[in-house]
């Protein structure tokens, strides 16, 4: 049987808290603090992903399901990000907009914890998010099949390397469109 524990993992903490008065002493505003904490982890070079956010949902029988996304954008309306719908997520999001994001920032001894409702963008906002994507990421999203096995990682480089060739240059033109892709956005 395999045994794994952290029980001898020993990690130096610096005496922080998530929030503190100091924090709070120039804005109440949860979303102004969100914005001011990104930024601040958009420039600590220690951050790979300072936009790197886990998403959980539940599926009509109750079941929790999380995974990671990329946080496009803080706003005074709340926390942007894209899915597919073809995906677990979207699935699970067309049956219940209830749901749970956290950001953490490691280096930061930081995390920002969200509980609320996801709401879909209209599909000009959304295209405006997957325009920002670089072509990579919009390929590699036409090629997953979403939430769905794959025969084996050479398959799905294979399906990468046709539809480069494929959507030379006409790719965003073809992709734009595409339904099963959306930007939410997540009321605190």
């Amino acid at each position: 049987m395999f045994e794994l524990s952290f029980s001898t993992v020993k990690v130096k903490f610096k005496f922080m808290c998530a929030v503190n008065k100091t924090d709070l002493s120039h804005t109440q505003d949860p979303l102004q603090l969100s914005k001011e904490w990104l930024k601040e982890a958009e420039q600590s070079s220690q951050i790979t992903h300072p936009n790197a956010m886990a998403v959980a949902t539940v599926n009509p029988k109750g079941q929790p399901s999380s995974r990671i996304v990329l946080l496009k954008e803080i706003n005074n309306e709340g926390f942007i990000f894209s899915t597919n719908y073809e995906s677990q997520k979207g699935r699970d999001l067309e049956q219940s907009p209830l749901i749970a994001a956290n950001i953490y920032w490691d280096p930061l001894f930081r995390q920002i914890c969200i509980q609320g409702a996801a709401e879909k963008l209209d599909r000009q906002d959304s295209q405006k998010y997957w325009a920002s994507r670089p072509r990579e990421s919009q390929i590699s999203h036409f090629v997953s099949p979403q939430s769905q096995p794959v025969e084996s990682r050479a398959f799905l480089d294979q399906q990468y390397n046709k539809a480069l060739k494929q959507f030379r240059n006409d790719l965003f033109l073809f992709l734009k469109s595409k339904s099963s892709w959306l930007a939410q956005r997540l009321f605190p």
